[in-house]
């Protein structure tokens, strides 16, 4: 059996105490496929120096996947198309959310804001997405995933849908046909993004077909479950039914005042911790890279683009712990430090 001794200090009441951690290169858990975050509604123009600040793992903190936005109507903004080739350059994954459909394939039929869709669209909308993946690869962007809805279960304000659990089930085999047509149909398809990590199962119908299961690659939820938006979730997150799936956390944040201090560092640290090591998730994502204007805590950086201490925190999972390697067991010898190891199956690297 292969072992790796790990040396981690921590405060032991007045005084420093080494600690111990064991390393199990054969105790296996879930492969990881990255960490990342999105630019969605964000209206800047993206410079190199910027993406190499969120996506190299020689100049940055090397996220490895970039969530972007479908706008209604199936198209993709000229900024975000320049950040996606940018991001992709320096290894990352790009996949895509839309925020609602098109106002006519909704039952509101005027609006991009709440509503719900109309099933009738079916094929409609599955040919339009498809042609969004195939746009996108004429450009050079090579789709890694496409969510069918962003937090089908919300009651907001602004661009939203509602979809059902049976709209889903009834949706997915259009989808994955108008890709196949379109000669996109390695894009993977992914459901249903609910707004909190406990979600409300809107994938359950689907998953228990298994001839539409057959078509879904990931299922994803975000993490809204703290007390309101200014507060972040405390309670340890379960690990999902994830019928065989990759299962992904694709969206967290507060809209607290900002605070790039240590503190607040620390505790998303603990928190991708948790979703690494109780979760089991495959991915974890930030909401924004950078936020719209405003002094809140959305983004890894203030509104002028300097990084929050959070997005080195991100750094210390994203950086070294790459698509395709996999969790290992880590054990302790009574330490309160928060220690999880990660290997290269392909190679004899290892993270901790």
């Amino acid at each position: 059996m292969r072992h790796f001794l790990l040396a981690a200090t921590v405060a032991v009441n007045l005084g420093i105490q080494a600690q111990q951690c064991t390393v199990d290169w054969n105790d296996v858990h879930q492969q990881i496929d990255g960490f990342g975050a999105s630019s969605a509604f964000l209206p800047a123009t993206w410079t190199a120096a910027q993406a190499n600040l969120f996506f190299s793992t020689n100049y940055g903190i090397g996220l490895s996947l970039l969530r972007t936005q479908i706008q209604p109507g199936g198209f993709a903004n000229a900024n975000e198309i320049a950040l996606m080739q940018l991001a992709q350059a320096r290894g990352a994954r790009v996949w895509s959310t839309p925020w609602s459909p098109q106002a006519s394939f909704k039952d509101n039929n005027s609006t991009t804001n709440g509503g719900n869709f109309v099933s009738a669209n079916n094929q409609a909308y599955a040919n339009q997405l498809a042609g969004y993946v195939a746009k996108l690869t004429n450009s050079g962007v090579h789709l890694y995933a496409l969510s069918i809805q962003n937090e089908p279960d919300a009651n907001v304000p602004y661009v939203s849908c509602h979809w059902s659990a049976q709209q889903f089930h009834d949706f997915v085999p259009y989808l994955y046909n108008a890709l196949v047509a379109s000669n996109v149909g390695s894009t993977k398809i992914m459901l249903p993004e609910s707004e909190s990590w406990y979600g409300t199962y809107l994938e359950t119908t689907a998953m228990n077909d298994l001839a539409v299961a057959a078509h879904v690659s990931i299922l994803a939820n975000h993490n809204y479950d703290g007390i309101d938006f200014n507060h972040g979730a405390t309670s340890v997150p379960n690990a999902p039914a994830t019928f065989g799936k990759s299962f992904w956390e694709t969206e967290v944040s507060t809209g607290d005042h900002f605070d790039g201090s240590i503190t607040n560092a620390i505790y998303w640290a603990g928190r991708i911790h948790l979703f690494l090591t109780v979760a089991q998730a495959n991915a974890w994502h930030y909401w924004w890279l950078m936020p719209w204007g405003g002094t809140d805590n959305q983004g890894l950086t203030d509104a002028s683009g300097n990084p929050a201490k959070r997005l080195y925190a991100v750094g210390q999972f994203s950086r070294f712990v790459r698509p395709n390697f996999h969790r290992i067991g880590a054990v302790t010898n009574g330490s309160n430090a928060l220690i999880s190891a990660y290997k290269d199956s392909r190679t004899p690297d290892i993270a901790r």
